[in-house]
């Protein structure tokens, strides 16, 4: 639920001073913490004033379960009034892109404004050191990952890509193959070395169409 925050302002006309009121909306936010797994995931959500709503709730990492999390943020944000859910991933290889995709598209949450923040797990770690100690826990995690949301300081919102994100990683995966056959050329020229150590005083291009001959 949003609250209204009217403040008085005035229009100048040509012959009256009209009062009209600025509105501000402030939301009231429901942090969910997601713990990152490749089989599942672990989500604890969080009020506004640091209070637990949820402790834990484990999905599988699947569209189905995606859609199940998507349905309970959507029941907590009702039975808590909260009106805007701010979701927080720890960025793990790649186990994390669907659902943070799957969120910003579901229709179910689009009138919520989701926001979704995609963190760095050395960020986490360090602020998990303020912290008593209670080891490694999914479900500790997620409390972490929804404080650490609440407290604020936190990156760039992440944004659904679907123009340059697949040039991204074309070019990426280019740059990988390219260092991949130097490593291989390198490591080739050596075994050829020891075995005809003149080799490249024959041929300009040891690996040219001749030199394949």
């Amino acid at each position: 639920m949003s609250v209204l925050i009217a403040r008085p302002c005035h229009a100048q006309g040509t012959e009256k001073v009209i009062h009209l009121p600025e509105v501000f909306y402030m939301t009231v936010p429901l942090y969910v913490g997601v713990d990152i797994g490749k089989a599942k995931n672990v989500a604890c959500f969080m009020g506004p004033d640091g209070a637990v709503l949820l402790k834990s709730a484990t999905f599988d990492n699947s569209l189905t379960c995606a859609q199940k999390m998507v349905a309970k943020t959507k029941d907590i944000l009702a039975q808590e009034s909260c009106d805007h859910p701010v979701f927080g991933v720890e960025a793990t290889s790649f186990y994390h892109f669907h659902l943070m995709n799957f969120i910003l598209k579901a229709d179910e949450l689009k009138p919520y404004r989701p926001t979704v923040y995609q963190l760095n797990a050395r960020n986490i770690k360090n602020f998990k050191k303020s912290y008593t100690p209670r080891g490694k826990n999914d479900t500790y995690d997620a409390f972490i990952i929804a404080d650490n949301l609440r407290f604020g300081r936190l990156p760039k919102p992440y944004e659904v890509d679907e123009m340059y994100y697949p040039l991204q990683r074309l070019t990426r995966y280019r740059f990988h193959l390219v260092g991949s056959l130097i490593r291989e050329k390198s490591y080739f020229l050596t075994m050829l070395f020891l075995k005809f150590s003149n080799y490249g005083d024959v041929f300009s291009d040891v690996f040219g169409a001749t030199s394949a001959r």
